[in-house]
């Protein structure tokens, strides 16, 4: 039983002494595909965010699924990747050293060096064996602390997933039955569920901190609480490799390499975190609900099935004219009185002339057209407009581009009023806000006569 027990030793010495062959294979082999993974995720990352189920609650919980668990890989990736490559950089290193030591045994030839005492009472203190040992060992425990790290994260996640989820229920039931007992509760619920996640979390990231105070009612409570969060974040699955780092490593250390961590990823610009595409009101940017002919690609549930902004009839016009379409929404209504004390109000039960050309004149007042730099005069007149999900109300005109080149050209509204209100009905809810960069629309197109 003895003997039986002396071989498994020696065989998980002679396992440990050869690991760095597996480990480096290991390395290499994860390395050459995860660098090819970060600039993929991050693409279904932005197809996810841009997709229109993504507003959508019905969908909210599958798709916030799948963006959560992307991020998580993303994160795991990017740490896996930079601990690996350290740790190649260090396994390189001690592998030279060890070749070193096959060719000089005895390490340093003092002798030869001939240095004065002081010097030569410093250098041998140097041990090849030693050094050898301790870069093996921060070479393991990188490639380990790498992994635990990575699942450390998607654990926490996993937690702010649930947690979301648990929000999204309370704002469910809030919104079916507000200002009942019910309510109350899930709001309860989201509070018992936050505030220990929180403490637990604190307390993981902290080197199980708390878990030193020795108090018998509270040991007693937070060992519980310690269970419940260790099972639904999935931490059992590797507590074990967490309890052995925080009671081997030094502190200073893991803080050392994540602080290390952090500054190199701040100075360093990956190619495929750059981004080369401009996502504002851009005279760069073509958007598909700038333009009439592309509105069949619009979803029932997309924000653009209402749509609020100025739109053109096509992206590419082939005739010496434009069409353009501004959607009336009442919350311009002060800013037009404002800009017009003496404008009369439409009725439809008494609409009169006088008073639809007075809006209308104030209306040419509060847009000016701009094609590229050249002012266009404006001549609006009321369109109600058939939309594919709901009709229009519009200011309509028609824009000459008699004078202007083939090629590519800004629409440039400008818009003289600001609107802020909030507008409900049965059929769309808008709530907005003017900002200074929203009173200038940009709309670019190409003029391509036949």
């Amino acid at each position: 039983m003895v003997e039986k027990e002396k071989n498994i030793q020696r065989w998980f010495d002679k396992l440990r002494l050869n690991s760095w062959e597996v480990e480096i294979l290991i390395v290499g082999f994860v390395l050459v595909i995860l660098f090819q993974v970060p600039t993929t995720i991050k693409f279904e990352i932005t197809k996810l965010l841009n997709s229109s189920s993504f507003k959508e609650t019905s969908s909210f919980l599958y798709i916030g699924g799948q963006l959560l668990s992307l991020v998580s890989i993303s994160i795991s990736v990017n740490i896996i990747i930079f601990c690996l490559s350290v740790y190649l950089g260090f396994r390189g290193f001690w592998v030279g050293i060890l070749g070193l030591s096959s060719v000089y045994p005895k390490g340093i030839n003092v002798k030869n060096l001939n240095f004065s005492e002081k010097f030569t009472n410093q250098l041998e203190k140097y041990n090849f064996n030693n050094f050898i040992i301790k870069i093996d060992n921060i070479c393991s425990s990188i490639f380990s602390f790498s992994f635990l790290l990575s699942f450390s994260i998607i654990s926490f996640l996993i937690f702010c997933f649930e947690l979301g989820m648990l929000g999204l229920f309370g704002a469910t039931i809030s919104e079916k039955y507000p200002n009942t007992a019910l309510e109350n509760i899930t709001a309860i619920l989201f509070f018992i569920f936050l505030l220990p996640g929180f403490i637990y979390f604190i307390d993981y990231f902290l080197f199980s901190i708390i878990k030193k105070i020795k108090w018998k009612p509270f040991a007693f409570c937070y060992y519980y609480i310690d269970r419940f969060y260790k099972y639904v974040t999935l931490i059992f699955v590797y507590d074990h490799l967490y309890y052995t780092f925080i009671s081997n490593v030094k502190r200073r250390i893991v803080f050392f390499i994540l602080f290390s961590y952090t500054m190199i990823t701040s100075f360093l610009d990956p190619i495929n975190e750059r981004y080369f595409f401009p996502k504002a009101n851009s005279k760069n940017l073509m958007q598909y609900y700038y333009y009439e002919n592309q509105f069949l690609n619009i979803d029932k549930e997309d924000e653009e099935s209402y749509p609020q902004n100025s739109f053109i009839n096509s992206e590419v016009i082939s005739s010496n004219y434009l069409k353009l379409y501004i959607p009336y929404i009442p919350i311009i209504n002060n800013g037009l009185e404002d800009l017009c004390p003496d404008i009369m109000y439409i009725y439809y039960d008494d609409s009169e002339h006088d008073k639809e050309d007075e809006v209308l004149n104030c209306i040419n007042e509060a847009y000016n057209i701009f094609i590229d730099d050249m002012q266009i005069e404006s001549d609006f007149i009321f369109y109600f407009y058939s939309h594919r999900y709901i009709n229009i109300q519009t200011f309509f005109m028609v824009v000459p581009l008699d004078k202007i080149e083939n090629g590519k050209h800004i629409l440039k509204i400008n818009k003289n009023v600001k609107s802020s209100a909030k507008i409900e009905n049965q059929t769309v809810t808008i709530t907005h806000d003017d900002k200074e960069s929203d009173l200038i629309r940009l709309i670019p197109f190409y003029l391509q006569r036949d």
